[in-house]
């Protein structure tokens, strides 16, 4: 059987060098941060994150910048989805707005040649 350690290993704070617990978000004596806290994800956020990155496409780029800065799998995962739906949504945009500017110059053209 392998030798576990009963003491969880232990770190010193940055700022006043009191002892901590190395999975500790703070620090137990200044309340300093020792490690950045991750970001709790609901179903809900992760809904509106996609849908924000559909409809209004160019501000999926900022939830994609948001969570592919912070650690842990589940942010990287919805960052890169964010930025799989910003794109599609943008090339759609951008086939639609192509087909209703061709439409519109076919219509013109029309017009002035006098068969319409």
């Amino acid at each position: 059987m392998e030798n576990v350690p009963l003491v969880p290993p232990i770190v010193q704070c940055p700022s006043c060098r009191f002892p901590a617990i190395q999975d500790a978000y703070f620090c137990y004596n200044c309340g300093k941060p020792l490690r950045p806290k991750l970001e709790s994800i609901s179903i809900g956020k992760e809904i509106i994150v996609y849908l924000v990155s559909f409809f209004l496409a160019p501000l999926g780029l900022y939830f994609t910048v948001k969570y592919i800065r912070q650690p842990g799998e589940v942010s990287r995962r919805i960052a890169i989805i964010s930025m799989i739906i910003t794109a599609v949504a943008v090339i759609i945009a951008a086939y639609s707005i192509n087909t209703f500017l061709q439409s519109a110059y076919q219509s013109i053209n029309s017009l002035n040649a006098g068969l319409f």
